[in-house]
């Protein structure tokens, strides 16, 4: 396990050697949370609600989210490059 909350305990974790995952998205922006979403279309007034409110979060912490988004890729980027050298 190498990261979690305590509302997801299991977000980020490693299996052996070479196996790496996370159960989040590093990746999402305010464009891309309301593109997903604008796709899922919420019939529901209680989810459509709740995921405005969270979409407000997402633009509210976009500048904290890609900052860490970026230093998990670029330290992820740097132990493959560690990898590669060591089995060149």
């Amino acid at each position: 396990l190498l990261g979690g909350s305590g509302m997801y305990p299991h977000q980020a974790f490693r299996v052996g050697a070479s196996a790496w995952a996370v159960q989040f998205h590093p990746e999402v922006s305010p464009a891309t949370y309301d593109r997903w979403v604008a796709l899922g279309s919420a019939a529901e007034p209680a989810l459509a609600q709740r995921l405005a409110e969270q979409g407000r979060t997402v633009t509210e912490q976009d500048r904290l989210c890609y900052a860490s988004s970026r230093a998990l890729a670029s330290a992820f980027a740097r132990m493959v490059a560690a990898a590669a050298f060591d089995r060149a």
